[in-house]
């Protein structure tokens, strides 16, 4: 008996033909071969409907070391969070702005930062007086 896969599922279209499904999972199965391989990183995160953050610029695995909490507030359009930060190193949060968002201000935790928006994009840029948690707050017009 062949032994059971522990991949997890990826859900597809079941209207989509096999040979495209096969195709789609071939693609993924070379992404992430072609990443181990060259030791290469990406980071891949759930859409949402919401502003949240992409990635960091402070460890390679792009938030998911220094990234530490994450939350949306749709009451008030607040994205906030908790990161690690290190001295006069330059972080760069990074995050994807859904139709009809844009960031309107930001808050970091006794840091100075400047934000900036983009086309599909919004980031938050500082430069940390002392390694520590930074609590953050972005604030989005909708």
């Amino acid at each position: 008996m062949p032994a059971k896969s522990s991949s997890p599922e990826i859900p597809l279209p079941r209207s989509w033909p096999s040979r495209v499904k096969s195709a789609v999972l071939h693609a993924i199965s070379l992404g992430q071969f072609t990443l181990a391989y060259t030791r290469g990183w990406a980071a891949i995160r759930e859409a949402r409907k919401h502003p949240w953050v992409l990635s960091t610029t402070r460890h390679v695995s792009q938030g998911g070391v220094s990234l530490l909490d994450e939350r949306w507030d749709a009451g008030s359009r607040v994205l906030s969070g908790k990161s690690s930060v290190a001295v006069g190193d330059p972080r760069v949060l990074t995050v994807h702005l859904p139709d009809g968002f844009r960031l309107q201000g930001l808050r970091v935790d006794a840091e100075t930062g400047e934000c900036a928006n983009q086309k599909e994009t919004a980031t938050m840029e500082t430069v940390p007086s002392a390694t520590k948690t930074v609590e953050w707050k972005m604030t989005f017009l909708q």
